[in-house]
């Protein structure tokens, strides 16, 4: 049975492989609905913006994923964050650099940043 916000006290993980494969699968087949109803609704336009908001949100819930929440504060916080500031950071870096270059750079930064809290994470747990 798959019930969301069950996590453990000290990693924030799923308790069970059992449940993080379902809310997996559950997350994919979310996100391939979302594609097709966008992609017959808006013409491939509409999927490309979905693609792009997918892009936004996951660096930043690669970085909640450090913090002890449930997957549904991490997956609003993610939606919050990836719509304010990855915008304003492309925004500042767009008066240096082109608006493509700075929203490419924002884009690898927040994400290196977000696998680099998972990478310390894990270490840190381990020992």
């Amino acid at each position: 049975m798959f019930i969301i916000g069950t996590t453990s006290e000290f990693t924030g993980q799923m308790e069970n492989k059992k449940e993080l494969q379902d809310f997996g699968t559950l997350a994919a087949v979310c996100i391939a609905f979302t594609l097709i109803f966008a992609y017959f609704l808006f013409g491939m336009t509409g999927a490309r913006i979905t693609l792009a908001v997918l892009g936004m949100v996951l660096p930043f819930f690669l970085i909640f994923q450090r913090f002890s929440l449930s997957y549904g504060e991490k997956t609003i916080f993610s939606l919050i964050f990836g719509i304010t500031i990855f915008h304003s950071i492309v925004y500042l870096l767009g008066f240096i650099i082109s608006f493509r270059m700075a929203i490419f750079a924002t884009f690898i930064l927040i994400f290196a940043v977000g696998i680099a809290l998972n990478y310390f994470k894990r270490k840190n747990y381990s020992k």
